[in-house]
């Protein structure tokens, strides 16, 4: 066991040493004081090479929201499939269709995002603000209010100006096969 760094606290006698014992993947190195609630903090090393601060009632698992469920790493855990994996199986058979229907029914009736100020999609689009609320009164941007502003779907606004480049390009075509050659300030944008 390494020695405590210099200015460690020293474990008050109120509180039971957890120096040296293993939770999961984290091994408690030493007593790291008190935080600001109070709770004895613990320096722990976990076996991915994390050195990490854990109170001691989540290594424990005998507190508020965490009671049952003592803290096993630094975090690494979760992004290991094979625990993942594990942790879905431990859920019944039923409960596991009922979040698959549910996602599932979320996907279907997935509303759009509204995560575009109509001062930006106008910015965007190359139209006034008054030509957004116009294809929003028309229905051809989705839009809702938020704090009195008008925010329009991104997803609307970005078709919007992937066909308005597809119209360009056609234009382009169209003139060259007509054999118009305008120049580029008399030339539609």
């Amino acid at each position: 066991m390494p020695h405590t760094p210099k200015g460690t606290p020293a474990v008050p006698p109120r509180v039971k040493s957890l120096v040296g014992c293993r939770f999961g993947r984290l091994l408690v190195r030493y007593y790291a004081g008190a935080d600001k609630q109070g709770k004895s903090t613990w320096c722990c090393l976990c076996d991915c090479g994390v050195v990490c601060r854990v109170p001691g009632s989540r290594l424990l698992g005998t507190s508020g929201k965490d009671r049952g469920h003592s803290q096993v790493s630094c975090g690494c855990a979760r992004s290991d499939p094979g625990i993942r994996k594990a942790a879905r199986l431990k859920v019944s058979p039923k409960r596991r269709a009922e979040i698959c229907s549910t996602m599932r029914r979320a996907v279907k009736h997935r509303k759009p995002a509204y995560s575009m100020d109509a001062h930006r999609a106008a910015e965007l689009l190359g139209v006034t603000l008054e030509r957004i609320e116009v294809l929003v009164g028309d229905g051809m941007l989705g839009a809702t209010t938020k704090r009195g502003a008008l925010w329009v779907s991104s997803q609307d606004v970005s078709a919007m100006i992937a066909t308005q480049q597809r119209n360009k390009r056609r234009c382009r075509v169209m003139d060259a096969l007509l054999g118009l050659d305008l120049p580029d300030n008399l030339r539609r944008a």
